[in-house]
């Protein structure tokens, strides 16, 4: 068991705890069912502490614990996620463990037009900060999965002094390129997650478009936040064309996610490679959790179902079925995360890109440690030299495959055609 390391706010400033954490995003009710009606709670959650303790994440990212926003002090859950008394033994049990807990925290618009609209969000943000929460993403309902806006903007600073009180707690939210126009203005917040990584094609130009963008914007006072995940809830196998191209480009994705300096996160299924289900309406909706047996739901609850979508076929897919086999995502994912926190300098936040073929793309964190190279075109490509650390998929003889990417020890040697230097 991991006890929690405290992290004090130091003049580092990427030295802080949640700069450098590897997040897990759950929606608490598609994660485990412990009462068998059918909808996921904290209790599911606590009992799946060690799952993650196994998958290596640093913080839980808890979203759907509410069944409305927040107009007051904010602490009314959802009852079927659960109670105060439970999310108490989660917060024990989690710390215990040595992951931490932010909470998805979204307050209604109207909470601005008050005349007490300060203490309402003050009084809302130290009542969980109060109860053991680690962090708080701040959201502004309707759209609260959206990135940040005036209204957000504004319930963010009216937050941030609530956290002088609570140093090694983190204020996080939303970012897109609006919050990058001007280098000199901080986001009043601690953590911003920027979003345009998940919007971004499986195009090596749109990728590096993207992380250029946030790299070069030392001045905006936030390190940098890479996530997979997008407000529409599409999860990479599907967005990526699904089947196992998307798969394979989910996987090959995820590398690179791995290897961004900074902090990631990513939510739950991906690490299994889930893809969306479509419903009668042709619908894309996301699977709850995946853990074991052979039909539905696999071990989420034990509430008769039906479960439509779901049949059989998605067993494979189960944590179960991946567990123990050295290629599946799930194992991925795994060693990813491990290597990551092995091969990299958490502070290091500069990076060296390389020259490429046409639709690939190769990178070194400036520091040292692993190259990250990734093809996302239809062919194979000459592979860069080094020594195989971790790949998407089985690598032929020199080649990195298409739809594909690798870390390498090492770095490309001068004159290389297809991976030199720039």
């Amino acid at each position: 068991m991991r006890a929690v390391t405290e992290f004090p706010r130091s003049p580092g400033g990427c030295a802080y705890w949640w700069n450098r954490a590897v997040y897990y995003q759950v929606n608490v009710r598609g994660f485990v069912d412990s009462d068998g009606d059918g909808v996921g709670d904290i209790n599911g959650l606590r009992s799946h502490l060690g799952y993650l303790e196994l998958l290596g994440v640093d913080a839980v990212w808890m979203t759907y614990v509410f069944d409305r926003t927040v107009t007051g002090e904010g602490s009314e859950l959802d009852p079927l996620a659960g109670d105060l008394p439970s999310l108490d033994r989660l917060v024990d049990e989690a710390h215990t463990a040595g992951l931490r807990l932010v909470l998805d925290l979204a307050f209604g618009r109207s909470v601005l037009n008050g005349p007490d609209s300060a203490r309402v969000i003050a009084d809302g943000v130290s009542f969980w900060l109060d109860r053991g929460m680690d962090g708080i993403r701040l959201g502004a309902a309707p759209r609260s999965a959206e990135a940040i806006d005036d209204d957000l903007h504004r319930m963010l600073e009216l937050a941030l002094p609530v956290f002088d009180d609570y140093p090694d707690a983190v204020l996080a939210a939303l970012l897109d390129e609006r919050w990058y126009r001007d280098p000199q203005v901080r986001p009043p917040m601690h953590l911003g997650v920027d979003m345009r990584f998940g919007l971004a094609d499986f195009d090596a130009v749109q990728v590096r478009r993207v992380a250029d963008s946030v790299l070069a914007r030392p001045g905006h006072g936030l390190c940098p936040s890479w996530s997979l995940g997008r407000a529409d809830r599409l999860l990479p196998t599907t967005r990526f064309g699904g089947g196992v191209l998307g798969r394979q480009r989910a996987r090959a994705a995820a590398l690179v996610l791995m290897a961004l300096p900074g902090s990631i996160g990513f939510d739950y299924g991906e690490e299994l490679g889930l893809p969306n289900a479509e419903t009668i309406r042709n619908s894309a909706v996301r699977p709850p959790m995946l853990w074991e047996g052979t039909e539905p739901p696999f071990g989420f609850s034990a509430a008769p179902g039906p479960w439509d979508p779901w049949d059989s076929d998605w067993a494979k897919f189960t944590v179960e079925s991946q567990l123990e086999d050295d290629s599946s995502t799930l194992s991925l994912y795994r060693n990813g995360i491990d290597l990551r926190q092995r091969l990299w300098d958490s502070q290091d936040h500069d990076v060296e890109w390389y020259g490429a073929p046409e639709g690939c793309l190769a990178f070194r964190r400036a520091a040292g440690g692993a190259i990250c190279a990734l093809n996302t075109t239809g062919e194979a490509v000459r592979r860069p030299p080094g020594e195989v650390l971790l790949a998407s998929t089985d690598l032929p003889e020199g080649e990195l495959p298409a739809n594909a990417a690798v870390w390498l020890r090492g770095q490309p040697q001068s004159g290389n055609a297809q991976f030199s230097r720039t």
